[in-house]
């Protein structure tokens, strides 16, 4: 008898019945008892996740609301008092518009440049709020 060439195709057993069903039962019961449990605690997981992101987007927005306001009316105060400031130097031209007051009621400061103080404390608030609070985070 000669030997075969070393190209030619060669016959791979029969795999027996009752090993072919054997490992379809494994492969069954792998599915059943591993598996599909493990699968499916990622998906309670998974949704869960989803609705934190859902809630966290809802709460951002009224925050982004509030935080909005904020700034405008911090604006909206500096603004005034910028043209109070102009209006009272423009009325009393060479005297002194700058006052502080300080009692047990509060503290009471006229200045042309409080203005300039609130819009600058209103600008600082938003860049505080869009650096720690509007940070996106990419989850993994």
């Amino acid at each position: 008898m000669g030997s075969q060439p070393a190209n030619s195709p060669v016959a791979t057993p029969a795999i027996p019945p009752t090993v072919g069903r054997a490992y379809d039962q494994f492969q069954t019961s792998y599915w059943r008892d591993f598996a599909t449990p493990y699968y499916q605690q990622q998906l309670i997981k998974e949704k869960a996740n989803v609705a934190a992101l859902q809630s966290q987007r809802g709460t951002g927005y009224v925050i982004l609301v509030f935080v909005l306001i904020v700034v405008f009316v911090g604006l909206a105060l500096s603004i005034l008092q910028f043209l109070k400031g102009v209006w009272l130097a423009k009325a009393q031209a060479a005297a002194d518009v700058s006052t502080f007051t300080a009692n047990l009621k509060g503290v009471e400061i006229q200045s042309a440049s409080i203005g300039l103080l609130i819009l600058t404390v209103s600008l600082v608030f938003f860049y505080l709020y869009i650096k720690f609070v509007y940070t996106i985070t990419i989850l993994k």
